[in-house]
């Protein structure tokens, strides 16, 4: 009887196989695939820049230092604002300390069509920040000073944090009104 359901259960596998084959060979051979030339992903497209002034810390503690940095070039005035706070925020030339606290990123940029920019930073921009009167304007100035230097139809710069108003980043600058662009704190010329 085992020996009569095995027969049974081969002829099957057997004539499934068989069917199987025939199928592929009424097919036909497969043609490879034509690739035209705008299937291939081309190489992208050389990114636009812009060379923008930003602000970094003095190694001295002095002031701001401004170096002359290259940007991306973004579609929009509020694209442009954010890449330049990115690559503010972001590595530092040689020869320059960071005033904004290491890991705060840029979640927003945005402007009100009056000349007033908002930029919306993450909490470290607060949590992480070393404290202090100077240290705290410097925070403060070197983001105004970027977004002000580089876009002209900004004016002033209002700082959010996490997407809200705060009073203050360390508890010394008032930050319930926008900013205007303070230069006074650089302590030397944009450096190639």
């Amino acid at each position: 009887m085992m020996w009569r359901a095995l027969a049974v259960a081969g002829a099957v596998v057997l004539l499934l196989a068989l069917g199987a084959g025939a199928w592929m060979i009424s097919r036909g051979p497969v043609a490879p695939a034509v690739v035209r030339s705008s299937d291939v992903e081309a190489p992208p497209a050389p990114t636009s820049h812009i060379t923008a002034t930003l602000f970094f810390g003095d190694p001295g503690g002095r002031g701001l230092i401004a170096r002359r940095v290259d940007v991306p070039l973004g579609a929009s005035v509020a694209e442009q604002g954010e890449a330049i706070l990115l690559a503010a925020l972001g590595t530092r030339p040689p020869g320059t300390t960071p005033v904004v606290p290491v890991g705060t990123r840029v979640r927003a940029f945005y402007l009100d069509g009056t000349g007033t920019g908002f930029v919306d930073l993450s909490a470290e921009v607060r949590t992480k920040h070393t404290g202090g009167s100077f240290a705290e304007a410097l925070t403060v100035a070197a983001v105004v000073n970027a977004v002000t230097s580089n876009l002209p139809s900004v004016a002033r710069v209002r700082l959010l944090v996490e997407g809200r108003e705060v009073e203050t980043l360390a508890g010394h600058l008032d930050l319930a009104e926008p900013f205007l662009p303070d230069l006074s704190l650089v302590v030397g010329r944009p450096a190639p």
